[in-house]
């Protein structure tokens, strides 16, 4: 097992592994986001593999949550914001679990863009916003999310956030850290 900082721009192949690894740490337990009804907006994990909306039948088309086109967009679209930074963990080449973030200026469109009402009134300033940080189902309990953290999370920032939910391996795991809940908000 390897961390390694990946390129603001790194190659497409790199890109691919880390849009599965996305769709692989999110299409299952506690977010689910691996396919959803367009009707309903249902959300099913990836091992569920629907071919039909259990609320709209075959009135309700089934997508992935998350295709790997759309991943990849959002990625490179953060990875050209200020201080960006990106670490990949990875097992025999491939992606097993991932780490980004940028810094952020806190204030009521960044607190409204979070879906965190009134955080700017709790945090001001630069911030550093580890934005997307998850391990694959099958690699998760082995200490790789906190390696990430430790490589990402630096001290020029005096204050770091995480968003999660509050049923998430990450919520615990920033917790065991030191890091406090400043705020909770309900989720999807």
């Amino acid at each position: 097992m390897k961390i390694k900082k990946v390129p603001n721009s790194p190659e497409p192949k790199t890109l691919h592994n880390i849009a599965y690894a996305y769709q692989q740490a999110f299409g299952h337990a506690p977010w689910n986001e691996g396919y959803t009804c367009s009707r309903c907006s249902a959300k099913y994990p990836l091992n569920l593999n629907p071919t039909e909306c259990t609320n709209c039948g075959p009135n309700g088309k089934i997508e992935e949550y998350w295709p790997q086109d759309k991943i990849i967009h959002d990625f490179c679209r953060e990875m050209n914001k200020p201080d960006a930074i990106c670490f990949v963990a990875e097992d025999n080449n491939n992606v097993v679990g991932f780490a980004w973030g940028y810094m952020v200026s806190m204030c009521k469109k960044t607190s409204s863009r979070l879906h965190a009402p009134f955080l700017d009134s709790i945090v001001n300033g630069d911030v550093f916003y580890l934005d997307e940080i998850a391990v694959i189902p099958t690699y998760q309990g082995r200490g790789i999310g906190k390696q990430m953290m430790e490589k990402i999370i630096t001290p020029k920032y005096k204050t770091s956030l995480l968003r999660t939910l509050a049923s998430s391996p990450m919520q615990r795991l920033a917790r065991s850290m030191g890091w406090q809940t400043i705020m909770e908000i309900q989720g999807d």
